[in-house]
């Protein structure tokens, strides 16, 4: 080996040492693993996670009470109000199928709309009043 190729790989070397030296030091205190570090490190999450996630509850507990309060109306109503809401029927179309007047279509499905109002307000109640 000549002189000129021990000194380029000594300069060589002491570049790696150098770069090695310099990522050491301004590597990242946590390290960073895709997801990893979120786990372990809560102060690492972005802030609309934690917003995000009361946002999907606050969605479950909605379509739960829906559930329930669907749960207590007549067949007809269920039928009706899903038809309605759901599919984008008028009253008319739907009293057309089932051979019955517009109006007792209205009727029918305000009531199942005040009957699910109501379940819903005694369920938000029970939750208010269990939290304290």
């Amino acid at each position: 080996m000549s002189v000129e190729q021990g000194e380029a790989i000594g300069d060589f070397n002491r570049n790696e040492d150098k770069f090695r030296k310099r990522s050491v030091n301004n590597e990242d205190a946590y390290g960073y693993d895709e997801g990893l570090s979120e786990c372990f490190h809560r102060e690492l999450i972005a802030a609309d996670y934690w917003e995000k996630q009361e946002r999907m509850d606050m969605q479950r507990q909605e379509a739960t009470c829906l559930r329930k309060a669907l749960s207590e109306l007549t067949p007809k109503q269920r039928k009706r109000v899903m038809q309605h809401y759901v599919q984008g029927k008028s009253s008319r179309s739907i009293g057309r199928e089932e051979n019955v007047s517009y109006q007792v279509i209205d009727r029918s499905i305000h009531a199942a709309v005040k009957k699910m109002k109501k379940r819903f307000w005694r369920e938000v109640a029970f939750d208010i009043s269990n939290s304290k």
